[in-house]
């Protein structure tokens, strides 16, 4: 392996996995490994973005960045548009796992931060192991829907309607 190759794997501890990154470095001429999230969690948490995550953003959304769908790209024009500052996936350390949040948004007013999800395969039935790991473990951590946590769902009969979006936006935050 090349050196400076960045590695991930998943570490199991228990019944738990968690993500773990290694960078292959040469030193005295034997090849070794660089633990990195061992070493600096910020480190790791772009790692994990750049990674694992980076590969199906396709549509182009404001801010020239790039989100998963056309739904996430009409959520994130409608928070751009009324002027309300937000990340698209950035990680998070919710209940134990690194999760990248589709949107953090900052209250403009207030300054809180209120994460939101969009689930927009719920028809599909693996999917729903995905919305239900990712639910418990918000909850767990205290990111109540409704309160300081807001989900967007949607199945292939039933789309995202950016007016529902609108009325989220201006009760949340306007």
């Amino acid at each position: 392996m090349p050196e400076g190759t960045i590695v991930c794997y998943k570490h199991r501890i228990g019944n738990k996995k968690y993500p773990q990154f290694y960078k292959q470095i040469v030193a005295n001429g034997k090849a070794r490994r660089q633990y990195l999230s061992h070493k600096n969690t910020a480190e790791t948490k772009i790692l994990a973005h750049k990674l694992l995550l980076s590969k199906q953003l396709n549509t182009p959304a404001p801010k020239n960045e790039l989100v998963r769908s056309k739904s996430e790209a009409t959520i994130a024009y409608i928070l751009y548009s009324h002027g309300i500052p937000y990340r698209y996936e950035e990680i998070h350390d919710i209940y134990g796992y690194s999760i990248a949040t589709d949107f953090t948004v900052m209250h403009p007013k207030t300054g809180q931060i209120i994460l939101g999800e969009h689930f927009g395969r719920c028809d599909d039935p693996s999917y729903q192991k995905t919305v239900d790991f990712k639910m418990y473990r918000y909850i767990r951590a205290g990111y109540l829907p409704g309160v300081n946590f807001i989900t967007t769902y949607e199945d292939s009969k039933h789309l995202l309607d950016p007016m529902l979006v609108e009325e989220i936006v201006k009760k949340f935050f306007l």
